[in-house]
């Protein structure tokens, strides 16, 4: 709550004095902080409760749901000073309900992995725990930031998940121009020889990743795309809850 507050009010002023956002934008930031009392009173409706909407959008579509098997998890390991702040408020019992109506539409339901990335141990608790919500047996992964090490291939085959979604960049300083924006080019694979493309909110947006205005993620999204189908690739779009708030309205 208080990063929302921070986003539509501080960090929406931020943006608009370095010509990110415009001030329609600006005043639709405003008019949501100024919302979110009559959110918790139930008086206005939850911004943060998508899964309708998803429904709607990407009806027929085959959307993947990575869900935090545990709340108040950090995990261990973690690099940097801000470890803390991986761990949620939320998993994905919290969300049961949704669950259930996701599976019938047909969409594929994984795990959101914390430690999976260096324990078979805790990689197989979180599969387990997600399993027993979807009743899923073929259930694959995607890691918390991104983390990994040399042997967490190996930790996740032996954990039993059914493949891993996490490979990608949150950044271009290691990449080509070509080939950033949480990218590396297009194709499926097995660890680690060729690539694929993965588009993400974040690496595109976020003010310590590549820091993009709208227009100039779009143009980096139909890059990817061209260079998608004239290689004959993959392309997932990877998208977060919290980029649904009206503060965060990065689609």
């Amino acid at each position: 709550m208080w990063g929302f507050l921070y986003r539509s009010t501080v960090g929406a002023v931020r943006n608009f004095v370095r010509g990110k956002i415009s001030v329609n934008r600006l005043l639709e930031m405003w008019q949501a902080a100024a919302s979110l009392p009559f959110v918790y009173f139930g008086w206005v409706k939850d911004f943060w409760s998508p899964f309708e909407w998803y429904l709607r959008v990407e009806k027929d579509l085959a959307a993947t749901y990575f869900l935090i098997p545990f709340k108040g998890c950090s995990g261990e390991y973690v690099p940097g000073k801000r470890a803390a702040w991986r761990a949620t408020a939320y998993d994905a019992g919290d969300v049961q309900s949704w669950i259930a109506v996701l599976g019938r539409e047909g969409c594929e339901l994984g795990v959101h992995g914390i430690d999976a990335w260096h324990s078979v141990e805790k990689g197989r608790a979180e599969l387990s725990r997600i399993a027993e919500l979807t009743g899923g047996s073929q259930v694959g992964i995607r890691m918390h930031w991104l983390l990994h090490n040399a042997n967490t291939a190996s930790a996740l085959d032996q954990s039993g998940y059914a493949y891993d979604s996490t490979a990608g960049y949150n950044e271009n300083r290691r990449l080509p121009e070509r080939n950033h924006a949480s990218v590396s080019s297009t194709g499926v694979r097995r660890p680690y020889s060729n690539f694929r493309s993965i588009s993400q909110d974040g690496a595109l947006f976020y003010p310590n990743r590549l820091d993009l205005s709208e227009p100039q993620a779009e143009e980096r999204c139909k890059d990817m795309i061209r260079n998608a189908g004239e290689f004959g690739g993959v392309l997932t779009v990877l998208w977060h809850d919290r980029s649904h708030g009206p503060e965060a309205l990065l689609g």
